[in-house]
């Protein structure tokens, strides 16, 4: 036994009781005995310091438990911060190898090798009775400190020391502020007042940065997201504020792992990708196991599109540790971008079982189920992403999202509008508000929301884009041009913002233009059906027949169901009269879309073509069948039963057309006709007049007005009509010679056959005009002049029995019988129908001869 006795001259020999634990004791001898316990003189200042070895058992057994205590908590804090578990793990590791001695000195009474730890117990005894007054040498109760805040999470330790400087500066800055209020400098005060709101809002921001770190650390990314979406709302300059903290701590300490996390964090906020997985890849040079560094470097490769290595960075992660509840979220976010969505859901539930509070995980959850249209499902999941954080804007518009789905805009707004109060500066928000309140036809309002996106976010080409669909919506044709190209310019290869420009200057009739935007749309993306099948309706508008069927076929290539393809190609078959091959393509619009009204009524107007009346009024019946309102289908119903000269059924539809479109000018123009094949003259006028009065260019609807009032012998009002068909239409040949027939009725020879000239200089085939021509000639008695124009007549229609028999007759008063006879044996030949009436003039000038 090493039993150590007092030194001191005046009672030496005496047994030690003790030590002095008091860590400023300036006492030569730290041992005491019972005379040195009362002696005033030593240990003046630290009496109550005098342990005996049984108290300092005592310490030691408490202070053993306070360790085991303070490694459980650690063990449990392991997902926290590794490279510091395994630093403090090993500093009390060293702790426990010296209580082990100290304990083992205490039952030997070996106080003499106690000694040597004196220094250790010293610490350890300031440790449990003084943690406010710890000082620098007291590095045992320093370190523990530190364990404990790293356990409490309350700060990453390497970021107080900073943090404390940006405090005191800022108590500074407030001071100098209110010293310059009480000398009445304002703008001075104002500027040093300003500069304490900066410091507080970039030390706030940056300890809740690192607070979430360390939540995602202890494995609570759901509270660690929501923490670091707070710290960015706090300080607008956080990345900045970070990059410039981070790098003057990587001075003191290069290899320090979260700080080159936290400079990761920036780098891929700002898109620098690459930078960011090379920081990631220094700590993990490192430490191979540290899970936040794979953790960022997946998300960096997942932005650069890499998702085969993200996946496997975040397995090595989870093999790691199979509960690390975020790279479950992580992982389900590559599998949801590669529309693997059930996996993707698997992910993220288990991501939630592990951290019940992830919010993300419910909001990603909520996002892959509206890809799979199970909406209901998708807004469940959102409500417990808001329910978890109530300020979760991203969950508030992707709820909106969805309701916009089911069609329930307004509600959708509330979430957007909820979204947005949230976050002002949620340009997302904005930009899916104007979406739904162009749905609505609310567009005015839609414009106001799209140009909110763009204010905040002036590169948002999606908001450029859809405000220029709403502009066209509202034929704001040139301003939706504007906004389509400045989305170009954003993005050069936005095929649908080329497309829509294609739409809208094909609505300006710039169709060459609307082309080359068309194959701008085509050149981005090669299986763009639509943008084919546009450019194939600008083609067939140029009448380049050929080359819009070409486009319509490629559409059908690309989406053998595009009904209004196969249409389309129809109509532009029936334009080049092939109409047994544009039935063909009418008939498959129908298979594919059997309410096809607009199919059902091409297919009827091309029978009307074949002359299969009753075949095309079955088309219109099913065409106003599928649409009652279809105004055209009843129009060209009525004009085929005119064909069919049943007159009053033909009303009937031409009525309905107008209850249907009040503004239908060629119906009434039609029902006019009708009329007026009634000998209803004057109720036929009222249909022409109508019909002029909806459109005053229609110079057909003046010319039947005309020939109505010449059957009512009104001949100077016929030619008022006539006159104006001719000023809207110079070229309306049957104007000029219906005229020259009212002109003729009223003995006015020269001016008919200055109209009769006139219709055939614009119509050189027309026999019509020929013949009557010759009879007024005939009127003139200019009978050579005559009958070269019934010649022509006869020359341009062998058939026109009218004009042989005029022919026959004046040469018959001229007693020209056999040039009579000729004609008529002529007019025998073609004209079969009068064969019996020629016979008889023949025979009659036989007879006179």
């Amino acid at each position: 036994m090493n039993l150590i006795t007092c030194q001191d001259i005046a009672h030496k020999g005496e047994a030690i009781q003790g030590f002095c634990l008091n860590l400023q004791c300036q006492d030569s001898r730290p041992q005491f005995c019972l005379q040195c316990g009362f002696d005033p003189k030593k240990h003046s200042n630290c009496k109550n310091d005098l342990k005996g070895f049984g108290q300092i058992q005592t310490f030691i057994t408490k202070f053993n438990q306070n360790i085991l205590d303070l490694a459980t908590q650690l063990n449990k804090s392991f997902a926290q911060v590794k490279v510091k578990y395994e630093e403090f793990s090993k500093q009390l590791e060293n702790m426990k190898i010296h209580l082990v001695k100290i304990s083992d000195c205490l039952s030997q009474q070996d106080y003499q090798q106690m000694k040597g730890y004196l220094q250790v117990i010293k610490e350890w005894y300031q440790y449990l009775n003084n943690q406010e007054d710890i000082m620098k040498q007291n590095q045992i109760g320093t370190q523990l400190i530190r364990i404990k805040r790293m356990i409490k999470a309350l700060d990453l330790e390497q970021g107080q020391q900073q943090i404390q400087d940006i405090k005191q500066d800022n108590e500074g800055a407030l001071q100098q502020g209110i010293q310059l209020l009480n000398q009445q400098k304002w703008q001075e005060a104002k500027e040093k007042i300003n500069q304490y709101i900066k410091l507080s809002e970039k030390r706030q921001s940056l300890a809740t940065f690192f607070k979430s770190i360390c939540l995602i650390e202890m494995n609570q990314p759901g509270q660690g997201i929501m923490m670091r979406e707070q710290a960015k709302k706090i300080n607008n300059n956080l990345n900045r504020d970070l990059f410039d903290y981070a790098d003057q701590e990587l001075i003191k300490t290069p290899q320090n792992s979260f700080m080159l996390l936290a400079k990761s964090y920036v780098l891929n906020d700002e898109k620098k990708f690459q930078e960011a997985i090379e920081l990631c890849e220094k700590v993990l040079r490192e430490d191979p196991q540290h899970l936040h560094s794979l953790y960022k470097k997946f998300y960096s490769l997942y932005d650069l599109t890499q998702y085969s290595k993200a996946i496997s960075c975040i397995d090595v992660a989870l093999k790691y540790n199979p509960q690390y509840s975020i790279g479950y979220c992580s992982k389900g976010v590559v599998l949801q971008s590669l529309n693997k969505y059930n996996d993707a859901i698997v992910c993220y539930d288990k991501a939630i079982q592990i951290d019940p509070n992830h919010a993300l995980a419910y909001m990603n959850k909520g996002n892959t189920l509206q890809s799979l249209n199970k909406y209901n499902d998708a807004i469940v999941c959102y409500d417990k992403a808001i329910q978890i954080d109530p300020n979760h804007a991203l969950a508030y518009n992707n709820k909106g999202n969805t309701l916009q789905s089911l069609n329930k805009y307004n509600d959708a707004i509330v979430c957007y509008d909820k979204a947005i109060q949230i976050d002002p500066n949620h340009a997302l928000a904005y930009y899916n508000k104007g979406n739904t309140l162009q749905s609505l036809n609310k567009y005015n309002d839609a414009i106001v929301c799209y140009d909110k996106a763009i204010q905040i976010d002036p590169n948002h080409a999606l908001a450029y884009y859809n405000k220029g669909n709403t502009l066209q919506s509202l034929n704001k044709y040139n301003d939706a041009i504007v906004c389509y190209d400045k989305a170009i310019q954003i993005d050069p290869n936005h095929a649908l913002a080329y497309y829509n420009k294609g739409n809208t200057l094909q609505s300006l009739n710039k169709y060459n233009d609307a082309i080359v935007c068309y194959d701008k749309a085509i050149q981005i993306d090669p299986n763009h059906a639509l943008a084919y099948y546009n450019k194939g309706n600008v083609l067939q508008s140029l009448n380049k027949y050929n080359d819009a069927i070409v486009c319509y076929d490629k559409a059908i290539q690309i989406d053998p169901n595009h009904a209004l393809a196969y249409m389309n190609k129809g109509t532009t078959l029936q334009s080049l009269n092939k109409y047994n091959d544009a039935i063909i393509c009418y008939d498959k619009a129908i298979q594919i879309d059997p309410n096809d009204a607009l199919a059902y009524y091409n297919k009827g107007n091309t029978l009307d073509n074949l002359n299969k009346y009753n075949d095309a009024i079955v088309c219109y019946d099913k065409a106003i069948q599928i649409d009652p309102n279809h105004a055209l289908a009843y129009y060209y119903k009525g004009n085929t039963l005119y064909s069919l000269n049943k007159y009053n059924d033909a009303i009937v539809c031409y009525d309905k057309a107008i209850q249907i479109d009040p503004n239908h000018a060629s119906a009434y123009m039609n029902k006019g006709t009708t009329l007026q094949s009634l000998n209803k003259y004057n109720d036929a006028i009222v249909c022409y007049d109508k019909a002029i009065q909806i459109d005053p260019n229609y110079a057909l609807a003046y010319y039947n007005k005309g020939v109505v009032l010449q059957s009512l012998n009104k001949y100077n009002d016929a030619i008022v009509c006539y006159d104006k068909a001719i000023q809207i239409d110079p070229n309306h040949a049957l104007a000029y010679m219906n005229k020259g027939n009212t002109l003729q009725s009223l003995n006015k020879y020269n001016d008919a056959i200055v109209c009769y000239d006139k219709a055939i200089q614009i119509d050189p085939n027309d026999a019509l005009a020929y013949y009557n021509k010759g009879n007024t000639l005939q009127s003139l008695n200019k009978y050579n002049d005559a009958i070269v124009c019934y010649d022509k007549a006869i020359q341009i229609d062998p058939n026109h029995a009218s004009a042989y028999m005029n022919k026959g007759d004046l040469l018959k008063n001229m007693k020209k019988y056999s040039s009579a006879i000729e004609t008529y044996e002529q007019a025998i030949k073609y004209c079969k129908s009068n064969e019996n009436e020629f016979k008889r003039l023949i025979m009659e000038l036989k007879n006179t001869k």
